[in-house]
């Protein structure tokens, strides 16, 4: 079971997490809910990167949740 470990990172704690292949990255946007392969990170990164260090009404927000074992997950959320 996932529990939420996090508040709403910044982006250099997101960009850290993203960074950690054994970190599972979600990425939601609107209800669509796709994983984030680690090949694809860095692109990833770049598209939403700015978005994570505006402001409180930016476009992207992250959340860490961590599970039983110790796994960590990212679930980057995006809003229109």
């Amino acid at each position: 079971m996932w529990r939420r470990r996090s508040g709403i990172l910044g982006g250099k704690q997101v960009h850290r997490l993203l960074t950690r292949e054994n970190v599972w990255v979600i990425h939601d946007y609107m209800g669509d809910v796709r994983l984030v392969p680690p090949a694809e990170r860095v692109e990833f990164w770049n598209t939403i990167a700015d978005g994570l260090n505006a402001d409180k009404f930016s476009a992207y927000y992250g959340v860490e949740f961590v599970d039983e074992k110790g796994r960590s997950l990212l679930v980057v959320h995006e809003d229109c």
